[in-house]
């Protein structure tokens, strides 16, 4: 309540606080937001309750110097100035999960104490003009048992309550109401008011021994209407109203907002009906219009968000205030104006850039760029509207080493930072052919592979079937590279392979469908393993055998070769013509041919079936001899 006690308090404050300087603030919020609310929306509300903590802890730190004594509306008022003053808001802490619907901020800023001194000054002002005006009043209400009761203040002109609840604004001092009403016996109440009260009242059902005079009807009305209205400090509703009053002398007072408070009084008789003059109340504001550069900045008036530029106040309340006007990116920009009665005010705000404009660059590029640790992008990194402040800035890439420089970005210039990186490894390069490649015994890779590795010792190991394993090993530096080839040796037997009958010398040796150097006879060392020999001849058909050898063994092969007169082919040609001459025979010579012909079909299958070439040959030497 505004009084001249609590003028005294903030003059208190405000000696104590004389010598302040800029001090930093901390405060947080988590704001949870609902499906019908932006995701824009909720992260501007989480700021400002996070501003509203902070300047709250504050203005709590002024408080408890001082004989307040945590009174509500002190603190109020230095929330709000405060919140005026508030500058280079930065986040400690940022968490937005739209998917949670849950929005943090941890802020700190700073506070310019004298600011808030100069705007606390101004606004003990204000209450003193107010405190002269109005004198050391309270509120004072009373809740009563029933309604429609007579009530008089200091033996003054009873105002009727039309509501359980009579509501007064008084000065402070003794004071003796009486209330009354029909059926109920008068009840006599003091009060000794140096504070704001509420007070019960219960009527007694009883005699009513004060006779009341006939009670008037009086209009009251108000240009504009709305306001509300106080009879003998009482307050009975809004206008246009339409009362019952008894005989007597009132005291008038007419309120309402953005409008200077009017005072009268009047004198009523007993059973007339009149109505007063309207009540002319003078404005007490004017228009304003806001305009910013860049547009959309957030406003506020005496420290209370008030919305976004542009911005038109038809009405605004006339007098002292502060305008702050911020925007992501800009420097806050507060201006302190005087708005007259009536007076049509227009004020631009030109916002300065609170940015500047960075370059990363990496040698190589393609390094990931960290931020105050956070990662924001790879190299070649630039952001033309980076905010002006300290970073510490981190490139990293695969194979090489970090490296952390510090940059400070300022207001609308350009900052460059360009970072040289060392690899942090060695390069191997291994090749060998049909191979397994084994790292420290691990297999890595097949026939050729190439690793980026820490500096230190390393073994690799190539390995391939019926050879013997490759091994090297080797220390590997930091930026080096390193190139290997690995032959893993043969694990050899030994073969000697002899072509019959004699005429097949110089048979050309295949093994396992390739040729080799050697001709037959020959003695030559060969891998170990299931193999498949063929031998190939211009006089005689291909001969093919399989053979197994194993290590360090000699392992001897003789291979029969067949002309076509011994082949299977030229028996079968044969016994197929002994077939038709069979036929073709006489019934004399029938017998005969049919035996041929069965023999030589017998023949045929068996030699058909042979798997080996001592077989093929045992079948040539019977099919001779039966001819």
């Amino acid at each position: 309540m505004l009084n001249l006690k609590k003028y005294i308090i903030f003059v208190l404050i405000f000696s104590v606080l004389l010598s302040a300087k800029i001090v930093s603030i901390t405060g947080e919020s988590e704001y949870r937001f609902s499906d019908k609310e932006t995701f824009a929306d909720a992260k501007d509300k989480c700021l400002e309750m996070a501003k509203k903590d902070a300047v709250s802890k504050f203005a709590t730190s002024i408080s408890s110097v001082s004989i307040v004594q945590n009174s509500m509306l002190e603190k109020d008022q230095l929330i709000a100035i405060s919140l005026g003053i508030m500058r280079n808001i930065e986040y400690l802490e940022k968490i937005e999960e739209r998917e949670n619907s849950r929005i943090f901020y941890r802020i700190t800023g700073e506070i310019d104490e004298e600011q808030v001194l100069a705007k606390l000054e101004a606004k003990l002002k204000e209450i003193k003009e107010i405190t002269l005006l109005e004198g050391e009043v309270y509120e004072l209400i009373f809740k009563m048992n029933t309604d429609k009761v007579y009530i008089s203040r200091d033996n003054g002109a009873p105002v009727i309550s039309n509501t359980a609840n009579a509501v007064f604004r008084i000065p402070k001092g003794n004071h003796t109401f009486s209330f009354i009403k029909d059926g109920f016996k008068e009840q006599i109440q003091k009060i000794d008011l140096n504070s704001d009260k509420s007070i019960e009242i219960n009527l007694e059902a009883g005699k009513n021994t004060k006779q009341l005079k006939l009670p008037s009807i009086v209009r009251l009305n108000s240009n504009p209407s709305g306001a509300e209205i106080y009879l003998n400090e009482q307050k009975i509703g809004l206008t246009p109203i339409q009362y019952n009053l008894l005989p007597g002398f009132y005291n008038l007072k007419v309120k309402k907002d953005l409008y200077y408070t009017k005072l009268t009084d009047f004198t009523v008789n007993e059973g007339e009906t009149f109505e007063l003059p309207i009540i002319d109340l003078k404005p007490r504001f004017g228009s304003l219009a806001i305009s910013t550069n860049p547009q959309k900045c957030k406003i506020y008036f005496d420290g209370i968000f008030e919305g976004y530029s542009p911005m038109k106040k038809e009405m605004f309340l006339s007098g002292n205030h502060s305008i702050k006007a911020e925007c992501e990116l800009y420097h806050e920009e507060i201006q302190d104006f005087h708005l007259s009665d009536g007076e049509n005010k227009s004020i631009s705000l030109n916002l300065k850039q609170a940015y500047g404009e960075l370059n990363i660059n990496s040698k190589p590029d393609g390094a990931k760029v960290f931020i105050d640790d956070k990662e924001t992008g790879v190299t070649p990194y630039s952001n033309l509207k980076m905010p002006s402040k300290a970073y510490k800035v981190r490139v990293g890439k695969r194979f090489y080493s970090d490296v952390t420089k510090n940059i400070e970005v300022k207001d609308g210039l350009r900052s460059d930072l360009d970072f040289v990186m060392d690899m942090n490894v060695g390069i191997l390069d291994v090749s060998a052919e049909n191979s397994d490649l084994y790292l420290n015994n691990e297999k890595v890779g097949k026939n050729k592979i190439k690793l980026n590795l820490a500096g230190g010792n390393y073994s690799i190991t190539a390995k391939k079937q019926f050879h013997k394993d490759a091994l090297q090993s080797m220390y590997l530096s930091v930026g080096e590279e390193k190139q290997i080839i690995l032959k893993p040796e043969p694990i050899l037997g030994s073969l000697s392979i002899i072509s019959e009958p004699y005429d097949t010398k110089g048979a050309e040796i295949f093994i396992d469908g390739i040729r080799t150097e050697n001709k037959t006879p020959s003695v030559f060392p060969f891998i170990i393993g299931d193999h498949s020999l063929s031998l190939k001849h211009p006089k005689f058909l291909d001969a093919e055998q399989k053979f197994s050898l194993s290590e360090g063994e000699t392992k001897e092969i003789t291979v029969k070769m067949l002309t076509y007169q011994g082949s299977q082919k030229e028996k079968k040609d044969f016994w197929k013509t002994q077939k038709w001459i069979a036929l073709g025979s006489t019934v004399a010579f029938a017998g005969s041919g049919l035996f041929c012909s069965s023999t030589a079909d017998g023949y045929y299958d068996d030699y058909m079936k042979t798997g080996s070439t001592d077989e093929a040959v045992d079948l040539y030497d019977k099919s001779t001899n039966f001819d």
